[in-house]
Order: C-alpha cells, then sequence, then structure tokens
C-alpha cells in the first residue's frame, strides 16, 4: 500500500531550489525599486544596469508557475488528496538589430522544467473520471527542455516575417491569453490539449520555423514549415 503521507507531503526540495536561485541574486537586485508595483522587473533595475542591457538590445527572464490542486471528496478514496507541481522558464532575448546592427533581427533562447505531481492521475484513479488535466503545467513529463532556440528576420520592410530553430507551435499558432485558468482545458493551444500525440505544444519545441506575411498592421499570414 502507498503511504499516503509521503504522497501529499510540501514539496521542500523544490522550495530550497527557489530560495537558493534567489539568494544567488546581487545584493543591488533588492534596491529601493525592488518588489516596488512600479517597478518593471520584480527584483528592481539593479542600480540601472538591466535598463542599460535592455538598451543594448539583451533582455533576460527568470519565471516560476506554481499550481496546486486537491480533490476534497468523492471517488474510491474519501480521503483529501492534493497535488503540486511547478515549471521553471530561463530566457534570454537578442535583439541583433542593436547588437549587430542586423535590421529587424532577433534570437530567442529558452529553457523549461517541469516538477511535481497531477492531481488528474490520482483523480482517474479514483474512478472520478476527467477530460483534461487539472495542473496545465504538468503535462508532458517532469523533466528540464530547450523550449526555444530560433532566429527571426524580418524582410521586405517587414511584409515578410521569418522563424526558423526550435520552435513552439504555440507561439504563432492556436494561441490566446489563458493566464486566468489553471485547467488545461481552459488554456491556449487546445489542439495540442485534445491531440497531444499529434501536436505539440510549449513546452515540447521541435526543429522547424514559420512564415508570416504581414498585409496590413491588422491582418497577417501565417504558414509552418518543418
Amino acid at each position: 500500500m502507498k503511504n499516503r503521507k509521503a504522497e501529499q507531503r510540501f514539496p521542500l526540495r523544490r522550495v530550497a531550489t527557489g530560495t537558493l536561485i534567489l539568494a544567488m541574486f546581487s545584493a543591488q537586485a533588492f534596491a529601493a525599486d525592488a518588489l516596488s508595483p512600479d517597478s518593471e522587473w520584480m527584483f528592481g533595475d539593479w542600480g540601472g544596469y538591466r535598463t542599460q542591457l535592455q538598451d543594448d538590445g539583451i533582455k533576460f527572464d527568470v519565471n516560476y508557475t506554481m499550481e496546486s490542486a486537491a480533490n476534497l471528496g468523492g471517488g474510491a478514496d474519501t480521503n483529501t488528496t492534493m497535488r503540486y507541481s511547478d515549471q521553471w522558464s530561463f530566457g534570454t532575448n537578442f535583439d541583433l538589430q542593436k547588437l549587430l546592427d542586423w535590421q529587424d533581427a532577433e534570437f530567442q533562447m529558452t529553457v523549461t522544467s517541469r516538477n511535481g505531481q497531477n492531481l488528474s492521475e490520482q483523480v482517474a484513479d479514483q474512478r472520478t473520471g476527467m477530460l483534461s488535466s487539472v495542473q496545465e503545467v504538468y503535462g508532458r513529463g517532469q523533466t528540464w527542455r530547450l523550449t526555444q532556440f530560433w532566429l527571426r528576420k524580418g524582410l521586405f520592410n517587414d511584409v515578410v516575417d521569418v522563424k526558423a530553430g526550435r520552435v513552439t507551435v504555440g507561439e504563432d499558432f492556436d494561441n490566446f491569453d489563458g493566464n486566468l485558468f489553471q485547467n488545461l482545458a481552459l488554456g491556449s493551444g487546445q489542439a495540442g490539449n485534445w491531440r497531444g500525440d499529434r501536436w505539440f505544444n510549449w513546452p515540447v519545441s521541435q526543429w522547424g520555423g514559420r512564415v508570416k506575411f504581414n498585409i496590413t498592421p491588422g491582418r497577417f499570414l501565417p504558414g509552418r514549415f518543418l
């Protein structure tokens, strides 16, 4: 029989890892504007260094998403079941026009890590049934991935826009703002959520690219190639 207490234990190792990463930031990260709602960045401008990097064409992001869910009753087991999952995302963007004077060009690299457990698996074990994943950041396995590694270039005064490398489908197709919901069925990229054997969403990437024709400022026509 499984040890349910061990299964429900809060992932202290994940918290310790996150605390260590935050501690690695320099003391300047906790300047007067750190954690301020008026600051563009959570840990402030680092004495102006981050703004300077952005003006020079270098941007980087560290994002952490945590999703917890609980089954309060029902199913074959009357005990409350709780699950925790998270995603770390480390990204860097280079504006090649600012860095190399290469007109309308940029490079993006993103590495992601997913961890934890999914409540939907336990719910299925309890025979209550499920249509989609309760925690959307759990999907596609709990591992490190190279999620983005692509080069984008605008051509003919940005009438044609080409991107190639390690790309994710949801960047350019079938996407909308789904940050208000945790359930996968209410998120972006629904084609991949329901037919995951054919359509691979973030954080899975594949070698390929897309060509976008900007017809008017408000209309465009994208096409994908592998």
